[in-house]
Order: structure tokens, then C-alpha cells, then sequence
């Protein structure tokens, strides 16, 4: 049309209402550092199509939870808004070259692609938390019962080495089960979770556990080898043949030192 010349009569002045419900599957990149107690941020952004810019249709986003929805058992929603944005277009006006040939520039430079104008879009923002009593009953209660436990070893017998190290390593294989449960049930990523760090730190302090006791032993031993000999020694000077044989190494330590003194002065 002409200039200043209307399309439809009042269409400037004219607003025509559509709602529609919008339904999809659709994937986000989600941390998982503080798993199991993290909070998810999903992003999802409608635009209108390259034939309806933002000047002719605006996007007014509304969102809400449907009583309707069932959310997963592990999750919970904690928030839902829609904001309302304007998109440039997608290829930019750099993107038509003028000495290029080929059909993907021939569109870019055509009205149709309208690399100048901008678009109507909104966002619609999910925020969701993991629910936490799952993993505080099945993993963390547990592994910290087996972490107490492996401490029952400290009023056993510092002689009672294969017990106690019995007990130690058992709660370490206890523990390497769960850590292998849940790598299973931890999607891959290329860090370790809050949960991973929980296990991996039980598992040392079982192991500093076992080390304990088998530092214990080895002084408990070296103290007894003491006490024997101490006490076999004993036992020997205070029979006539001990005393005797002291008396004479006694008597042969002096005349050692005496001969050692002489030979210095001469």
C-alpha cells in the first residue's frame, strides 16, 4: 500500500486477542553440583515465526501451573513466570552480503527474511527444588551409620588387629556399594556432586579408621616386646647365676675403663 495508507480500515487502531496452550518436551543443562539439594532453572522461549514481526503481533505470556499437571515424585515446583522480550532476527543484517551468490543468500537479501525487524517472544522461567527425604533416608542415614559404626573398633583390643580391621574394611566395601548405586543413579557430568564428596569422605574417614588400628597395633606390640624383656631380665638378676654374671661383667667393665685410662695417659 502507500504510504500512510491503511490495509484495513482501523487496523492501526484495532487489537485482536489468541490464546493457545503451548506443549512440548524439551531438554536443559542442569547443575548438579549441590545434588541431592539442588535447585533447577528451566528457560523456555517461544518466538513468533520470520512472517510476523514484532510490530504486527505482540506475545503476552501467562503461565501458571495447571492443577491438572503431575510433576515428577522427586521434584517439586517452586515457581512459574512468563516475561515478554523482543528478538532480533535470527540472521542479522551483516548476514546478507551483496557478493555472494546461493540460494541462502538469495533468501537472506529477500523481503521475506526481514533481517532488520525484531520479533515477538517470551520466556517462560520453572524453577524447581528436589525433594531430599529420599536421599537423607537411603544414602546419607546410612553411610553415616556405617561411618559410626566402623568407630566400635577403638573398644576392641589394640591386640585384636583381625577384628578391627575386619570391621574397618567391611564399612569401606559397605560404602563403595552405595557409590556405586549412585553413580548409577547421577546423570554424567564432568565434576563431583555434593553427594559424591559426602561418600568419597566417609570412605576416607573409614580408611584413616583402619590406619589408626594398625598404628595402634604395631605400638601396642613394640610396647609388650618391651615389657618382656624387661621383665625376663628381671627375672634373671634376681637368681644366683643372674647375679653372679653380673658381677662379673661388672668387674669386667672396670678393668676395661681402667686399661682405656691408662693407655690415655701414657
Amino acid at each position: 500500500p502507500a504510504s500512510g495508507q491503511e490495509v484495513a480500515p482501523n487496523l492501526a487502531r484495532s487489537i485482536a486477542w489468541r490464546s493457545f496452550r503451548v506443549v512440548g518436551r524439551f531438554m536443559g543443562e542442569f547443575d548438579y553440583r549441590q545434588y541431592p539439594k539442588d535447585e533447577q532453572l528451566m528457560n523456555v522461549t517461544v518466538r513468533l515465526p520470520n512472517s510476523y514481526t514484532a510490530d504486527m503481533v505482540r506475545l503476552v505470556g501467562s503461565a501458571d501451573l495447571a492443577p491438572d499437571v503431575a510433576t515428577p515424585p522427586i521434584w517439586q515446583i517452586d515457581g512459574i513466570a512468563a516475561v515478554e522480550s523482543l528478538e532480533a532476527s535470527l540472521f542479522g543484517a551483516e548476514a546478507a552480503p551483496t557478493n555472494q551468490a546461493g540460494p541462502l543468500f538469495d533468501y537472506l537479501r529477500s523481503s521475506e527474511a526481514r533481517i532488520n525487524d525484531n520479533y515477538a517472544a517470551f520466556t517462560v522461567s520453572i524453577r524447581t527444588s528436589r525433594l531430599t527425604f529420599f536421599y537423607w533416608m537411603n544414602y546419607i542415614l546410612v553411610v553415616s551409620v556405617l561411618v559410626l559404626l566402623s568407630f566400635f573398633t577403638f573398644s576392641l583390643s589394640a591386640s585384636m588387629i583381625e577384628a578391627r580391621l575386619s570391621l574397618s574394611l567391611t564399612v569401606i566395601l559397605a560404602i563403595n556399594v552405595f557409590q556405586i548405586v549412585l553413580f548409577e543413579k547421577t546423570p554424567d557430568t564432568g565434576y563431583l556432586t555434593s553427594m559424591h564428596w559426602f561418600t568419597i569422605s566417609s570412605t576416607i574417614i573409614v580408611a584413616l579408621v583402619a590406619i589408626e588400628n594398625l598404628v595402634v597395633y604395631l605400638l601396642h606390640k613394640r610396647l609388650a616386646d618391651k615389657k618382656a624383656a624387661i621383665s625376663f631380665v628381671k627375672s634373671r638378676l634376681k637368681s644366683k647365676r643372674g647375679q653372679h654374671a653380673a658381677h662379673v661383667i661388672q668387674r669386667t667393665v672396670k678393668t676395661w675403663l681402667r686399661r682405656h685410662r691408662l693407655r690415655q695417659m701414657l
